[in-house]
């Protein structure tokens, strides 16, 4: 079996690997000779030409007499067409892959991949993957990953990475690096940009504004804000800091050819600034530097900006028009525009309807009419599960069908506070199925948002051999159905549980960091019954328990569009009983399966925890307002069932993950360490019934 391909095309070789490992599986190690050597009478031959009627990135696998042609007008889609022919191969057999063309349902597929280094979160949560991103082993796994999965752009967030990338040529005592201790920097940053060109993905550089380096402030101004200082704060800014600015990022453009171009975002360290003088800043300091460049590059726009981000945050559509105006007065030096803007603020995950974005309320300021000059891009933040495994990929087909307007131009996947680098979860060994790199445990959420974004029509199938080939023939069909349905806890809880930024919610823990009284106040995190009974929903198709429970007491009709408490326990209590019975005939004994089980049981308990909280909630509000002997039953025995559901959780969850650090209650995480808060709710049902 012979393999025509283009030996000078990076690309078209990461294909190949994956390609030859399929057919070495099934029929022997295939020959391969280049493009140029090719007869006619090869079984597999890939072409890039201008003159196929394909879109960028897309491809086209035809039938040719006993073998297959993989054509595609850029080497991008030569990759994903090969990679394509070597899964349906897997599927369907050598013989039977019939004819099919794809083309990217998104041109924008992207991670956002934060650094520990000048991180705009500081804890040790982030300190932690350190070693492990200045590893370029790290990076090559990250990337091969993202090419599998059809990305094609990554988004590395650092404050201010200027220092750890070049020597400013006016300002060079601003890096404080000797130059072998740079050379090693720039070293890990030009072997990321490269391995990710050599597997069709752009890099973007994405930092936060008005910062310099600490060694900037010793040696040039003294008054200047430095990363170390927080984020949030009156603005400071000069001539000499915005001389710097402008200086480093047409420099650091320059020394890296494989850099695809910036984005910044208008709030940090600008208190004070009106956001006329926010944008004029960012024209005059980060825009001039990308014109000064030698080469075109590209631009991410964060938006929409806040009037007031420096205390708070707020949404505006005077400032979204002027935005609008501004973006469009880039048109020839960058078209399009790639724009950030936050779905559900950080919780991305909770709700596939667009109810808020960074900052507050909605408006159509920036898509109508409809733009030309820039496109919007959706960012999921989790900021909501870091530990148990995520697969839904029904939520994200259902993401795509509502938002994925005509000028909406893609996707951001990634988080502010988990990094996906250190493995610092999993207890055992390699032997026992522990995943190498922290991302590598995530696989199925990666494949469903990448595979999906890049068309939304993959089946199930394809996820289902996925498992398939990782554990055994049969396994994938129970596991994905299980996931499915346990996962969709997230998305249950998110839409139930009002959310805005990072730490207000997190829900694989059942924590509710910041409530009325504020951030890390001495407030236990959990979100105990007491709350869940008075918190406002973020989704208003659903009701409150205290919304629910006036409408019943009252007599009122419920509206028909509402989903009551009581309809969200027993949703809830479904999922994770099917769920639950889906893997339980499954074959522990595979490394890494058992826990892909025990994340899928780990969710289960989770729903039936919130599904008895929920019902033990209203019963509990009924008999307040009723004095019902009934519903005070009901309540004392929902919430010793949630309680011995949440024991169900620790005893799946303890043997397999450590206590782990989570930025969101500065402390260590652990399903176990709130055992006290569940047993208080049950003291709390019946101190309040006996009283």
């Amino acid at each position: 079996m012979i393999i025509a391909y283009d030996f000078k095309s990076t690309q078209q070789a990461f294909g190949i690997r994956e390609l030859e490992r399929t057919l070495l599986e099934l029929s022997g190690q295939p020959a391969k000779i280049d493009i140029s050597e090719a007869r006619g009478t090869e079984a597999i031959t890939v072409r890039v030409a201008a003159s196929v009627e394909i879109k960028k990135e897309g491809f086209r696998i035809l039938k040719a007499g006993s073998g297959y042609v993989v054509e595609a007008v850029d080497e991008a889609g030569a990759m994903y067409g090969i990679l394509e022919l070597a899964e349906r191969i897997r599927l369907y057999g050598l013989e039977q892959v019939q004819s099919v063309q794809a083309e990217p349902r998104f041109p924008f597929r992207a991670i956002k991949h934060n650094t520990p280094w000048s991180s705009y979160r500081k804890d040790y949560a982030q300190d932690q993957h350190y070693d492990t991103m200045l590893d370029p082993a790290y990076w090559e796994s990250f990337l091969n990953m993202m090419a599998e999965n059809r990305y094609n752009t990554l988004t590395i967030w650092t404050q201010h990475p200027f220092p750890y990338m070049i020597r400013p040529k006016n300002f060079p005592k601003a890096t404080p690096f000797t130059d072998e201790e740079l050379a090693g920097w720039q070293h890990l940053y030009r072997s990321i940009f490269r391995m990710a060109r050599e597997r069709g993905i752009e890099v973007l550089l994405v930092n936060w504004n008005i910062f310099v380096s600490g060694a900037f402030r010793e040696h040039y101004d003294p008054n200047a804000h430095i990363d170390e200082m927080g984020y949030f704060g009156e603005a400071y800014t000069t001539p000499q800091i915005e001389q710097y600015t402008r200086e480093c990022v047409t420099q650091v453009l320059n020394e890296y050819p494989d850099l695809t171009g910036f984005g910044f975002t208008l709030g940090e360290f600008m208190g004070g600034m009106t956001p006329e003088q926010r944008q004029e800043w960012a024209l005059k300091t980060i825009i001039e530097g990308m014109k000064a460049a030698d080469r075109p590059v590209k631009l991410i726009y964060r938006m929409p900006l806040s009037a007031n981000m420096g205390s708070g945050g707020s949404t505006s559509t005077d400032v979204e028009i002027m935005t609008r105006k501004t973006m469009e007065s880039l048109t020839g030096f960058i078209t399009p525009i790639e724009t950030e803007t936050k779905f559900n603020w950080s919780h991305g995950y909770a709700s596939t309807k667009l109810i808020q974005v960074h900052g507050g309320g909605i408006s159509t300021s920036f898509w109508e009419p409809f733009p030309t000059d820039y496109r919007i891009n959706w960012m999921i933040r989790n900021e909501d599960f870091y530990t148990l495994r995520w697969g839904q990929t029904d939520f994200v087909r259902e993401h795509i069908r509502l938002n994925g307007h005509s000028y909406v131009g893609g996707y951001y996947i990634g988080s502010e506070c988990y990094y996906p680098a250190l493995n610092y979860l999993d207890m055992g060994t390699s032997q026992d199925g522990k995943a190498q790199f922290a991302f590598e445990r995530q696989w199925l959420l990666y494949m469903s948002w990448g595979r999906l974004l890049y068309d939304e029509n993959t089946p199930d199938g394809v996820f289902e051999l996925a498992f398939d080939r990782r554990y055994a023939q049969g396994t994938g069909s129970s596991l994905l159905k299980a996931y499915k349905l346990a996962s969709s806890y997230v998305q249950l809880f998110g839409s139930y549980i009002y959310s805005t930024w990072d730490f207000t919610t997190y829900a694989e823990g059942f924590l509710c960091p910041v409530m009325a009284g504020g951030y890390d106040d001495g407030k236990s995190p959990f979100l105990s019954l007491e709350e869940l009974m008075d918190h406002k929903v973020l989704n208003l198709g659903y009701l409150s328990i205290k919304e629910y429970v006036d409408y019943t007491v009252s007599g009122q009709a419920i509206p028909t569009w509402k989903t009551t408490p009581l309809q969200l326990a027993d949703t809830l209590e479904q999922n994770a009983l099917q769920a639950l019975e889906s893997v339980q005939n499954l074959p522990h004994s595979i490394p890494g399966i058992k826990d892909e089980v025990g994340d899928i049981q780990a969710w289960s308990y989770l729903s039936r925890y919130f599904a008895d909280k929920l019902r033990a909630g209203v019963a509990l509000r009924n008999y307040s307002m009723t004095g019902n002997t009934e519903q005070k039953n009901r309540a004392v025995s929902h919430i010793k069932a949630a309680k011995e559901d949440w024991l169900s959780l620790v005893s799946i969850t303890k043997p397999r993950y450590k206590p782990t650090r989570l930025i969101h209650i500065s402390g260590e995480f652990s399903w176990e360490n709130f055992l006290e808060e569940v047993e208080r709710d049950v003291l709390v049902v019946q101190d309040f019934l006996r009283s």
